[in-house]
């Protein structure tokens, strides 16, 4: 089978030099791989046209018409059968020599059950907690073989390694999960997570075979090469889309491939490089989160908000949005790799000012607003400093609440509530066996008149008699949000709740409705 694969690379000129040697798998990987992904790509999009496995068009989509969307698994097929070979043929035994075969077993096992769970999103649909559980899982698994950020060398900068400990497991969880999760949220565009994860599978594969793991390398060629069969099919315009079952597995395999090749001991280089190379999706999943955060939203939400989106809103078109993509992807990878070669103690400050010119860019293209942000996060935090306050309020109002036996007494605990939580004024209307009125009425020292600004809402209070209420009416003057009025009505509506009129004594309740 070999002598026939040379007689075909040699008849279509393919220079004997590429595939012999000591490196010689790292093409013949790439080229199975590229001939594979140009094949099955084809025949998966007719298959999901058939069966209607098809991505429609949405608010939150750029594209207009249905496109298939399980273009994964012409990916993984196109994957394995570049990598099949390291393991079916003898002749270079360097691509396995010092290779720990239990890791890579476990990491291309686990990259397939990531392709599966993925697949299985694209055709039945999951929620995006359980794809979150499941990447974990699968990191714990490859992290459990050892697949493990241990230690850390800064050449140059510190004298001894830097050793995580214990923090090495979530550390390398965190790792993998959020690349394979940068990569699938990037996937927003035509080509563009598939031209991304080939600038990095290749500067893993630089990086892998300059330090002797070939057989990383191979496999990293061996993504290389799917991943540009596949793009002849999903550039713009695309004729079908890589989906979940393609930007998981992509994701998954670079996080914990990167991981694989540096060993327990990593470089900054190691693992420098491939975070310039995805760059822009991990900053863009960063960014998304942080948003999303801070506008009371889950952070596994979808929206409009990302890189790619903004660029369009620019008014770039969509292919112009994916190759200025590509360029400032390629330009901070090959900076990334210049600086490997350059003195060492220059090494940590050229790639710390190339991840401020990546952020630079985020913030030209208006992904990310620093005073909005800012404004957010300390919205946020003052939030929760008095939700924490209210609570530890609360919990003494209670006490006040439960110990009341007479109208007066409970009046005097929703006084006291009303002055704990800032309200500015409160009144319960009363209404008497004859058919009288009576109100009750509280108000801050401080509180002015009443404006247009001011929030006010009513509370039905039970009374004794069966679908008799009260009318309690609160307001607050300066309220800071409207989320944080809510949250303080709902506050003092749960103390009433908890001990409304109707359960003091019965003598006392006779009392109020004959006042």
């Amino acid at each position: 089978m070999i002598a026939n694969l040379n007689q075909i690379l040699e008849t279509i000129g393919v220079p004997k030099t590429l595939w012999t040697g000591d490196r010689g798998f790292l093409f013949l990987s790439l080229l199975c791989a590229f001939l594979v992904a140009l094949a099955a790509t084809p025949l998966v999009r007719r298959l999901a046209l058939a069966y209607g496995l098809v991505d429609s068009p949405s608010v939150r989509k750029v594209h207009r018409r249905p496109v298939p969307r399980i273009g994964g698994v012409a990916l993984f097929l196109a994957v394995v059968a570049g990598i099949l070979p390291l393991f079916l043929f003898s002749r270079h035994p360097e691509v396995v020599r010092g290779a720990d075969l239990a890791k890579i077993v476990t990491f291309l096992g686990c990259g397939a059950a990531i392709f599966l769970l993925g697949l299985w999103d694209d055709v039945k649909g999951l929620r995006a907690s359980t794809k979150f559980f499941a990447q974990v899982l699968l990191a714990l698994l490859v992290t459990i073989q050892g697949v493990r950020i241990q230690t850390l060398t800064l050449p140059g900068i510190l004298s001894n390694p830097l050793d995580f400990g214990f923090l090495a497991w979530p550390l390398t969880i965190l790792w993998i999960v959020g690349i394979t999760n940068a990569v699938n949220l990037i996937d927003g565009l035509d080509g563009l997570a598939a031209g991304i994860s080939g600038v990095a599978c290749a500067a893993i594969g630089f990086l892998a075979v300059s330090q002797g793991h070939y057989l990383m390398g191979s496999i990293a060629a061996a993504l290389f090469g799917a991943v540009l069969g596949f793009l002849v099919f999903n550039f713009n315009p695309a004729r079908i889309f890589m989906g979940d079952s393609g930007s998981l597995f992509l994701g998954f395999m670079l996080g914990a491939g990167s991981v694989l090749f540096t060993g327990k001991s990593a470089t900054m280089v190691g693992l420098a490089l491939p975070l310039l190379a995805l760059g822009i999706p991990i900053f863009d999943t960063l960014f998304c989160m942080l948003r999303r955060f801070l506008e009371r939203r889950s952070i596994f939400s979808p929206d409009r908000s990302h890189i790619h989106h903004r660029l369009l809103d620019m008014g770039f078109t969509h292919r112009k949005v994916v190759l200025i993509l590509y360029g400032v992807t390629f330009l901070i990878t090959a900076t990334g790799t210049w600086l490997m070669v350059v003195e060492r103690r220059q090494v940590l400050l050229g790639f710390m000012a190339v991840l401020v010119v990546l952020l630079l860019f985020f913030r030209l293209a208006g992904a990310v607003r620093l005073r909005a942000t800012l404004t957010g996060i300390k919205e946020k935090v003052n939030l929760a400093r008095r939700k924490n306050q209210v609570q530890r309020a609360l919990e003494d109002l209670e006490l006040q609440f439960q110990y009341a036996t007479e109208f007066e007494e409970w009046w005097r605990a929703v006084t006291q509530a009303a002055e704990a939580l800032g309200f500015s004024r409160v009144s319960l209307k009363t209404e008497r066996r004859d058919g009288g009125r009576l109100v009750w009425r509280w108000a801050r020292m401080d509180a002015g008149p009443r404006t247009e600004a001011t929030q006010i809402t009513t509370l039905p209070v039970p009374q004794r008699r069966e679908g008799s209420h009260m009318v309690l009416q609160v307001e607050v003057d300066r309220p800071q949000s409207l989320e944080e009025v809510s949250f303080l009505f709902q506050s003092l509506a749960r103390l009433i709740d908890r001990r409304p009129v109707a359960d003091l004594p019965r003598d006392q309740r006779t009392k109020v409705m004959t006042v």
